[in-house]
């Protein structure tokens, strides 16, 4: 990131100045890097400090120093660090008899607050934007959303320091402000603070923001709300549910900084500041001890989690923890996370790197957050084809339609136009943060199924979305990750990701909630198995069913509307990748069938797969060490052979290392590949997630309360494979959270698992087959097979590994391990669809049946 002269500190924000103040002259640049820099050894307790790589802690660490004290008893949300108070919203559940399908219109949960309209750039007033979170990206409560951050944040600390580098002349103005006597009173405001007995963090914060104020004054830009250092929001703003992103939009950060003015309360007059008008903020502790302590670290965290989700589209986010003398610099991206080395408030050098951050944030250059204002965009420039092709596609007003803000992962934000056309449908621009390769995936996977529909498209798939193409991101905007780690030695450790901003056509899908009756459920998961299906018969794979993806089309009581089509796969090859070898498209599908659903709602073969294909990796990493351990016995003879003038493919025993090695092995290939091709996701795979969803949202709609949820979700989550293996305990499951359902659909639930579970048995036999000992891919055919290259030639000199991996894959091909990808869809899964699709069929009408009958009673 590099700022230029051109860059400018502008006064921001409806409640501006009509004529703004000089803002801070940026003469020269700042730049940004991770960098491998001495590392000071850190003098903290180890037992608090768990996220942070180690390879920045100075010191060596044993297995015990890490992680070894137990978790506190409260959520970090809810001690001395946070001032809310959260009230249990529980929701009562709602009885219901075998017949009695009515729903009160009342109980549709707590309304969401709206913030200013001012605030929410372009957001239509009529929708709060916390309408737009949706509740599937949503942890329920601050303990949830910690450990939900504490997973996504694993191994994306970055091993090296974020290093800031200024010109000549920014150092000379920040020196001058430090040497200054506002200056020197400000640091030793600062530092008694910090020094002071007691637990006094607001006065820490408050000499911060005094801090703050002097160096603005002295760049020229006293007199803007751009950038302003605000001491802490509302301590007790009202609380409208458990949820952590929905609960309230007033924010209680220690130092808020601020874009423009605050919002003015109608009452009593007092500022609030809103999490969509935070440019950044700063996080206070009193003690050193704090610095890097896990409790700081995942409430920064959270902090950030807010920022993405009140002012998409970021592409990165800067802020400061500031515990007691200590400061750091912190950098986030959807793929890692990162900080300066400690600067020391009571050391000169230090003062003046301090007034260079402080200065940072009143830059108006993209430093601080790289964002793209989508509501504010009227026109999109459009790559059609991936190439050169431009289209322009004008808009009337973007609002912000759904978002899920991360930090991490793929970050993504829906956002469409207010104007629809003749068939009800709108421009639609979904962000996302995805790995390079995959931007055009979505993209060309919408054009190939219109190409394969063709016309019966109409009649199949209506509401499929019409792609329009990649749009292009204003002018200066970082659409990778790797700006700052592009040439660092730790950057293959973290790969990019790229924003993919797909501009599609189509209409609009609602989340499923209790305005959808029970019976319209089972109709909207009865239409889900049919589309399955089509989509199956043509070779594609969804594989992403979730209770965002699931909707409801809009203005309609009972229409299934199926958004994203970005996990889609075709003919069970991996995103991006197709023509696979057999053995590399059944271990890659593996993998990428686990990062393409969401865990709630992944069927339980997932785990194994996933298992074997890592098991895979190990087994291929063996041989090939074993093969290059073997070919060093070797080396003389292909120096006789090369000194000799002979072909080098006619030399015999050149692969030999190879073919021992993979024969060491080759029990341990086979079962890794046997579990992965048996156990990766099927077709009727997604009927299996389909009943997790569906029992999912039926327990919601009847009522399930907080903490029944909390349950049900751990039970999906651990216990999966014990319940969909056993009858009993399935039916108990229902039972006990879907207690107030009718019989009628409970008898259809149990009968769609025993088709769907039976159905995967007699699947799960089939693809065994060529692995048996009758099979092209038994033990005994393979070892023959491998044989054959021993004396087969070979261009390669010695035992590569890149020799090794083709001999490896090409055992496999042609063995029948991928008949499904190669003749479609099976008869077993076309029966167990048919099946499905007829069960939920008569469950739905008799439910309906019964809703009539119950209202006309009344």
């Amino acid at each position: 990131m590099v700022a230029t002269s051109s860059d400018q500190m502008l006064a921001a924000g409806p409640s501006a100045p009509a004529t703004p103040p000089e803002p801070i002259e940026c003469q020269q640049h700042y730049t940004f890097s991770f960098e491998a820099t001495p590392v000071p050894v850190f003098k903290g307790d180890l037992r608090e400090i768990t996220m942070v790589s180690p390879a920045l802690l100075g010191k060596v660490i044993k297995t015990d120093d890490r992680g070894s004290r137990p978790e506190p008893d409260l959520p970090w949300g809810q001690d001395d660090d946070y001032d809310a108070q959260d009230s249990e919203d529980a929701e009562d559940s709602e009885d219901c008899d075998d017949d009695d399908e009515s729903k009160d219109a009342a109980d549709q949960g707590p309304k969401a607050v709206t913030p200013p309209s001012s605030v929410q750039s372009g957001l239509p007033s009529s929708i709060p934007i916390t309408e737009a979170i949706s509740s599937s990206a949503c942890s329920d409560g601050k303990e949830a959303t910690e450990s939900d951050l504490r997973r996504d944040a694993r191994g994306r600390f970055y091993p090296e320091f974020c290093v800031m580098r200024t010109s000549s002349a920014v150092h000379a103005a920040a020196s001058e402000i430090v040497d200054s006597k506002e200056g020197t009173e400000a640091f030793a405001n600062v530092n008694a603070a910090a020094d002071a007995p007691g637990y006094n963090e607001d006065k820490l914060a408050e000499e911060v923001c005094a801090l703050s104020d002097i160096v603005r004054s002295k760049s020229g830009a006293g007199q803007s709300e751009y950038g302003r250092f605000v001491k802490r929001g509302l301590k007790t703003a009202p609380s409208h549910s458990r949820d952590d992103l929905v609960e309230s939009e007033t924010n209680k950060v220690d130092i808020f900084v601020q874009e423009s003015a605050p919002h003015i309360s109608a009452k009593g007059g007092e500022d609030l500041f809103f999490w969509s008008n935070a440019l950044s903020f700063v996080k206070v502790k009193r003690k050193y001890a704090h610095d890097w302590m896990d409790k700081t670290i995942k409430q920064s965290m959270r902090y950030c989690r807010k920022i993405f989700a009140y002012r998409p589209v970021l592409s990165h986010l800067l802020f400061l923890t500031w515990c007691g003398h200590t400061v750091r610099l912190w950098y986030i991206n959807a793929a890692l996370y990162g900080c300066s080395r400690p600067l020391d408030t009571r050391d000169r050098d230090n003062q003046v790197e301090i007034v260079k951050i402080v200065r940072l944030f009143g830059l108006k250059n993209g430093f601080v957050c790289g964002r793209w204002d989508v509501t504010a965009t009227k026109r999109f420039s459009v790559e059609q084809d991936g190439k050169a092709t431009q289209k322009v596609v004008d808009v009337k007003s973007m609002y912000l339609l759904d978002i899920r803000p991360g930090p991490f992962r793929s970050r993504t934000a829906v956002f469409a136009d207010v104007v629809k056309d003749e068939k009800g449908r709108v421009y639609m621009v979904k962000l996302s943060w995805i790995a390079p390769h995959l931007t055009p995936h979505e993209l060309a996977t919408l054009r190939d199924m219109r190409k394969d529909f063709g016309a019966d498209l109409e009649s199949q798939l209506p509401l499929l979305p019409e792609p329009i193409g990649l749009a292009n991101p204003p002018a200066g905007f970082p659409c990778t990750t790797s700006e700052m780690t592009t040439a660092s030695s730790a950057a293959p450790e973290f790969p990019p990701r790229k924003l993919c901003a797909l501009l599609t056509k189509q209409h609009i899908g609602d989340y499923i909630g209790k305005q959808v009756r029970p019976h319209c459920l089972v109709s909207i998961h009865r239409q889900l198995a049919d589309v399955i299906l089509k989509l199956a018969s043509k070779g594609y794979h969804y594989r992403d069913l979730n209770d965002g993806n699931v909707r409801v089309l809009r203005g309609t009581p009972d229409t299934l509307y199926l958004a994203d089509f970005g996990n889609v796969s075709k003919d069970l090859s991996r995103r991006g990748h197709r023509d696979e070898s057999d053995a590399a498209a059944t271990i890659d599908r593996a993998k990428d069938d686990t990062r393409s659903a969401t865990p709630l709602f992944m069927p339980c073969c997932y785990a194994i797969a996933k298992a074997a294909s890592d098991h895979w990796d190990l087994a291929v990493k063996k041989v090939i060490d074993r093969a290059a351990e073997l070919s060093q016995s070797q080396s003389q003879l292909s120096s006789e052979v090369s000194a000799a003038g002979v072909d080098g493919r006619k030399a015999g025993n050149r692969l030999g290392p190879v073919v021992d090695a993979i024969l060491e092995q080759m029990k341990e290939l086979q079962a890794s590949l046997q579990r992965s091709n048996v156990y990766a996701h099927r077709y009727i795979d997604d009927l299996e997630g389909a009943l997790y969803l569906h029992l999912w949202s039926m327990a919601l709609n009847r009522g399930l309360d907080k903490r029944g949820q909390a349950e049900l979700s751990e039970k999906l989550r651990t216990n999966k494979a014990e319940i969909w293996g056993s009858a009993l305990m399935w039916e108990d499951l229902i039972k006990l959270y879907c207690g107030p359902t009718g019989k009628i659909w409970r008898q259809c639930m149990v009968a769609l698992r025993q088709v769907v579970h039976d159905a995967r048995e007699k699947l799960t036999a089939d693809l065994s087959k060529p692995f048996g000992d009758e099979g092209a891919a038994s033990l005994k055919a393979l070892e023959k097979e491998v044989e054959k290259w021993r004396s087969a030639a070979s261009d390669h000199v010695g035992a590569d590994a890149h020799a090794t991996v083709m001999i490896i894959n090409s055992l496999w091909q042609n063995k029948g391990i991928l008949p499904d990808a190669k003749q479609g869809l099976q008869q077993i899964e076309k029966e167990c669809f048919n099946k499905c699709i007829a069960l939920l069929q008569e469950a739905g009408d008799s439910m309906q049946q019964g809703f009539v009958k119950n209202s006309k009673k009344k």
